[in-house]
């Protein structure tokens, strides 16, 4: 596509996700794992995408993934959009705009093998990492379950 050809393949990063599976039960947002990051190498505008697949406790329980910085990464621009699998008449989706942005989805479609995707862009000010982040939408143990995570980010020209 034209957005594929403005993007530098030579940047691209992987994230590399060794975390197996851990839950939450809180309704704030806390790192998913260390290896759940995006490596931003440089300054400028990148792409990125995440790919999540997660359990729920019920399908009454939604989850709410975000992103934030390791302390280091600074941005003056972010813009994503979260896709959720929810159950029907549910809202599917949310928006970042900033560091821990975004809201939880009321539900799940399934108790196993929920799928969430993130995908957006930032203009990175000072390069850095981008962590995962998720919370349960309500405070139940084991409310959500992240069990594998993959995506990747690439600088754009």
């Amino acid at each position: 596509t034209a957005l594929d050809a403005k993007a530098d393949i030579s940047t691209k990063a992987d994230i590399a996700y060794t975390g197996g599976s851990v839950a939450t039960a809180l309704t704030t947002l806390a790192n998913v794992h260390s290896s759940a990051a995006l490596v931003f190498a440089s300054t400028g505008l990148w792409e990125f995408r995440i790919k999540i697949t997660y359990n729920a406790n019920a399908t009454t329980t939604g989850a709410w993934f975000s992103l934030n910085t390791d302390g280091t990464l600074a941005q003056d621009w972010l813009s994503a959009l979260v896709g959720y699998t929810t159950l029907s008449g549910d809202r599917d989706g949310s928006a970042i705009g900033s560091f821990n942005g975004g809201v939880a989805v009321a539900s799940s479609i399934v108790t196993t093998g929920n799928g969430a995707t993130i995908m957006g862009d930032i203009n990175v000010t000072t390069a850095g990492i981008a962590l995962l982040r998720f919370a349960s939408e309500v405070a139940v143990a084991n409310g959500i379950t992240v069990t594998n995570v993959v995506g990747w980010c690439r600088k754009k020209n």
